[in-house]
């Protein structure tokens, strides 16, 4: 492979990764898309070094890296608390990048999420390659504007997708970011629409019985709702359902887990659970660790996702390679690359048919568990694992 290579990897500082660069973790507690590619990175023998830079608003600085990879990270923000500040904070970060480029030659820039046009743009004055990672994109909603209009609303986001790149590599979670680049792409890069990995793993888990005795549940879940605790993820729509089927006289285990995003959301959760007088037979966990996560999934009857955009993300795959059967919505075609057979569909915003549903579920187990080994070997003979589709992606970075 020659020399060895410079990773510079310009990033949003995501919610699930932070502890690892702020307070010297060893892992990550969220955000899979990223972690198992940059897991990936670390444990390259052909990387010199990971230059991480991160940009975005308000940004912590105070980085502290583990010491096990404290040699090969080095760790750089870059935060501005409003538009007016942007522009300098970016030309602030564009001499640090040039910097480091200039001293490190064998360079490669990594462009993720929707700042990664700024790894474009350096590109194009250095000459360095890029690579640039979109992890799904709200830009299909501004299809049906010009090109000049969807630049001057989203400028960075219209960069990534727009300026030259070795490659682009969007997640295929029903955002229609192929559509995107068929807008407003570079003709010349290689697009590449991917869905993200799976553990494809029944073996070795964390016995539920350890997640419910570390956290205090009284009971094994019939339904779990895995998601960051923000409006968007609409948990509040469960509740709604799971009120009408108590008033109903049926019960059903519930646990909503997910690092907390939006802390009036997340009190709003559970003053209804209180309200409601659920907490019974519900919980709401601000967070589990990975291996934690799977547990639940898998000791879980049925994992729902009631996104208000897309429903293709991470727990729905890993809930199918699992066996646990999604109770979801196709909102926006979404899930048009999964069989209709694999997965109940529901309109959650109609709480009396989702909970009608929800009771056909649970009278009908056998058709529960056709649902569950179907899904299984769809996701098994479909779906990579996290360690093949990390591997790719960091193929094209030529490493």
């Amino acid at each position: 492979m020659g020399s060895k290579k410079n990773v510079i990897l310009i990033t949003p500082f995501w919610t699930g990764i932070k502890s690892f660069f702020l307070e010297g973790e060893d892992k990550f507690k969220g955000m899979p898309a990223f972690t198992n590619t940059f897991f990936s990175l670390v444990n390259n023998g052909n990387i010199e070094k990971i230059f991480v830079i991160f940009l975005g608003n308000r940004i912590e600085t105070n980085f502290k890296i583990s010491e096990k990879y404290e040699e090969k990270i080095k760790v750089y923000g870059f935060s501005f608390s409003n538009k007016l500040f942007a522009v300098k904070t970016i030309l602030s970060l564009f001499v640090k990048v040039i910097k480091i480029i200039k001293k490190n030659k064998s360079s490669v820039l990594y462009g993720h999420g929707s700042v990664g046009g700024v790894a474009g743009i350096i590109s194009l004055f250095t000459k360095t390659p890029n690579i640039r990672r979109v992890y799904g994109t709200f830009l299909c909603d501004e299809l049906n504007r010009s090109k000049i209009s969807i630049f001057f609303r989203h400028p960075l986001e219209y960069l990534t997708f727009s300026l030259p790149a070795k490659a682009i590599i969007c997640t295929n979670d029903g955002t229609k970011g192929d559509l995107v680049f068929d807008k407003i792409g570079h003709k010349s890069t290689p697009f590449y629409f991917w869905l993200n990995g799976i553990d494809k793993t029944d073996y070795n888990l964390l016995p539920y019985a350890q997640v419910a005795s570390k956290y205090k549940i009284n009971f094994k879940p019939q339904i779990c709702y895995i998601a960051r605790i923000d409006i968007w993820k609409r948990q509040h729509l469960l509740l709604e359902i799971l009120k009408i089927l108590d008033k109903r006289g049926n019960k059903f285990k519930t646990l909503i887990a997910g690092p907390v995003i939006n802390k009036k959301y997340y009190q709003d959760l559970e003053n209804k659970l209180s309200n409601y007088r659920l907490s019974e037979f519900v919980k709401i966990i601000p967070g589990l660790t990975k291996e934690e996560t799977i547990s639940v999934i898998k000791a879980s009857d049925i994992s729902v996702s009631f996104y208000d955009y897309s429903n293709l993300g991470n727990v729905f795959l890993e809930s199918l390679s699992l066996g646990t059967v999604m109770l979801s919505e196709n909102i926006n075609n979404s899930l048009a690359l999964i069989d209709k057979e694999l997965y109940y569909n529901v309109i959650p915003s109609d709480y009396k048919e989702t909970a009608n549903i929800i009771e056909h579920i649970f009278e009908n187990t056998e058709e529960l568990s056709l649902k569950s080994d179907k899904a299984i070997k769809f996701s098994h003979k479909q779906l990579l694992t996290w360690k093949e589709r990390a591997e790719k992606e960091v193929f094209l970075l030529g490493i």
